[in-house]
């Protein structure tokens, strides 16, 4: 029988998203993912299911069945798939206040996205506003 593997879809344009990927590579021992674009997986129809302005936001963790989990809300799932990751994401899951500290980690590891190397804005295309730094944001 052969295996169907998670996805994980990272933004291949940003310094930060793929050093993110590279140590999820790194970590996934049982070789239980695979990697690809946000373009790849746009092209493929992986990311029907997520608005175009939150496309390239943040990773998205496509389940075999191509369930989409995005972001922050990925990351107990993204977890339980590496090596000890189980009882890990059960901890964070079950602590009080355990997926709140991991979403506001996940925002503020996030902000790199924002002001990285990234081509694409996270609403999804290139920028024209002339105030926009460099993934196409206005800067603050």
């Amino acid at each position: 029988m052969t295996r169907v593997p998670w996805v994980l879809l990272y933004d291949a344009d940003c310094g930060p998203c793929t050093s993110f990927k590279k140590a999820v590579d790194f970590m996934d021992a049982g070789g239980r993912l695979d990697f690809m674009s946000i373009k790849q997986g746009e092209e493929l129809g992986l990311l029907e299911a997520v608005p175009n302005a939150r496309r390239h936001g943040s990773f998205h963790l496509i389940s075999p069945d191509r369930r989409v989990l995005s972001g922050a809300e990925a990351l107990p799932e993204l977890i339980a798939l590496l090596p000890a990751g189980k009882l890990l994401s059960k901890l964070i899951t079950l602590a009080p206040g355990g997926l709140a500290f991991l979403g506001l980690a996940y925002s503020t590891a996030s902000r790199l996205h924002e002001v990285g190397s990234c081509g694409i804005s996270s609403t999804g295309g290139a920028s024209s506003d002339p105030e926009a730094g460099p993934v196409g944001l206005a800067m603050r």
